[in-house]
C-alpha cells in the first residue's frame, strides 16, 4: 500500500470513529474480556442460550458459540464445516428443563449453568451416540 493510501485509511479510520457512539453501546458487538475470549453484554436466559449455541453449532460458527459457552464445551465439538452437517438437526428441551441438540444417530446434551445476574452459558456438553 503506497503512503498516501495510507495516509487516506488512517484519516478514513479516524473520521469514522469521531462519528460512533462508544463501541460499548454499539448493538450486536462483542468484545474480549480478556485475552482470547469473546464476551457478550446481555444477560441471557437458558433457552437462549441454548437457542444461541444451538444457531452457532448448526452454522458452524465457532465464534459466535464461544459468546455463549466455555472453552471445555467448545472442544468438544466438530466445528469444521467440511464435515458436513445432519440435515435433522434439532435443539429440544427434556422433561427435567435441560436443552438436547438431537440427530440421527446421536445427541448433544447442552449442560447449561448461570444465575439472574450472570446470565446462563454452556458450561459443558455431553455427547450420546446410539
Amino acid at each position: 500500500m503506497s503512503r498516501p493510501a495510507k495516509w487516506q485509511a488512517a484519516v478514513a479510520a479516524l473520521l469514522l470513529s469521531a462519528t460512533l457512539p462508544s463501541c460499548e453501546t454499539l448493538p450486536g458487538l462483542t468484545l474480549p474480556a480478556g485475552p482470547g475470549e469473546p464476551r457478550t453484554q446481555t444477560v441471557l436466559s437458558k433457552e437462549q442460550a441454548a437457542q444461541k449455541f444451538f444457531a452457532a453449532y448448526q452454522s458452524h460458527n465457532r465464534l459466535a458459540a464461544a459468546q455463549v459457552a466455555s472453552p471445555e464445551a467448545l472442544r468438544k465439538l466438530n466445528w469444521n464445516p467440511l464435515a458436513g452437517s445432519a440435515s435433522n438437526l434439532q435443539l429440544q428441551e427434556n422433561d427435567q428443563g435441560d436443552y438436547v441438540i438431537t440427530y440421527d444417530g446421536g445427541a448433544i446434551h447442552l449442560l447449561i449453568y448461570g444465575d439472574g445476574h450472570v446470565g446462563h452459558n454452556v458450561s459443558d456438553v455431553r455427547i450420546t451416540v446410539d
